[in-house]
């Protein structure tokens, strides 16, 4: 193995059942590196500096320990970034789009405050062969009057990167399938560019519980026919999260198996204003709370607009189908332990 071994992630150290195919090369094992760098970044020191730290933690042995070398405090919202991009498993870490949605790393680059006269950033330009022999400071924060009028020093402007345009998102999106390891068996054949993804709201659980024991689902005619021209589309890709209202949990994930019938509707529904029908086949029906997937948006472009609270009926992107895939999977995965 090639690489500092203290940056090196758990199971890239054989920590995990190798016969356990979750258990590979992802972009896992670069989310805990990025933790790694960022919290000794913030320490001032080593993470696991002593032998054995990092196996105790690993087994549950030992937290995290938070201690700064200058003393001072991490405060909550950093503590929970850190602890969740150094999860010791791969299948609960965050991915990079859920990782930039992070709330203390939106908070972190937020821009800067305007600087007034007493307080500007410099840096140094080139100097002449006289000057060099004593050069300044790097990172070198003008707060004196002499240094603020001396030449070599000149005004640093602060510009945030461009936002990522749709182009840059698609391309995230296509390599988000290097991670379909992570993922349960069902889940992955679902994950792929041809499939559209809906959020589906019902009014109640009798109707889930219905829909489970007879595979057929209904909805109201705009929804049911945004789904059959998706089906059309897609020549039969079509994938669907439900929740129930009020709920604040999704209850399960279904993909369609057929076009909308429009001459035939089931009875058994709670509501009778419902027309029409379409089967399925649920993939799960494991519950998920809201909680663990609030960060999740509707699409990347429009982060304001959560996967959580939309329409019924919503379209959603394939990154964030894959992170409500990828949470349903370690959901599924701790049920089973």
């Amino acid at each position: 193995m090639f690489g500092t071994m203290g940056y090196a992630a758990p199971e890239a150290l054989g920590y995990f059942d190798e016969d356990d195919a979750t258990i590979t090369y992802t972009i896992s094992v670069d989310i805990w590196a990025v933790g790694t760098i960022a919290l000794t970044l913030l320490l001032g020191r080593d993470v696991f500096p002593r032998q054995g730290d990092l196996s105790r933690y690993v087994n549950q042995q030992r937290a995290l320990d938070f201690a700064r070398e200058e003393g001072g405090e991490l405060s909550d919202s950093c503590r929970d970034f850190v602890t969740r991009m150094l999860a010791p498993h791969p299948v609960t870490r965050p991915t990079a789009i859920a990782a930039l949605a992070h709330p203390w790393l939106k908070q972190a680059i937020l821009p800067p405050p305007p600087l007034d006269d007493d307080n500007e950033i410099h840096v140094p330009q080139h100097t002449s062969q006289s000057d060099s022999a004593s050069p300044p400071t790097a990172h070198r924060i003008k707060e004196e009057s002499p240094l603020r009028q001396s030449p070599r020093y000149s005004p640093v402007k602060l510009e945030l990167y461009p936002t990522r345009d749709s182009a840059s998102i698609e391309r995230i999106n296509h390599f988000l399938s290097l991670d379909n390891t992570l993922l349960t068996p069902k889940l992955r054949t679902v994950l792929s560019p041809e499939n559209r993804y809906f959020i589906l709201r019902s009014d109640n659980a009798t109707d889930i519980e219905t829909s489970a024991a007879h595979d057929v689902w209904t909805s109201s005619s705009r929804v049911n026919n945004m789904l059959d021209k998706a089906y059309a589309l897609s020549g039969g890709h079509v994938v669907m999260l439900f929740s129930v209202v009020l709920s604040r949990k999704f209850c399960g994930i279904a993909r369609m198996t057929s076009p909308l019938d429009w001459d035939n509707t089931d009875p058994h529904w709670v509501e009778d204003v419902w027309e029409g029908r379409f089967t399925l086949e649920w993939l799960s029906l494991i519950e998920l709370p809201f909680d663990g997937v609030k960060h999740v948006p509707v699409k990347e472009s429009t982060p304001g607009f959560r996967a959580i609270s939309c329409y019924d009926g919503t379209q959603i992107s394939r990154g964030s189908a894959w992170e409500l895939f990828r949470a349903y999977s370690a959901e599924e995965r701790r049920q089973q332990l």
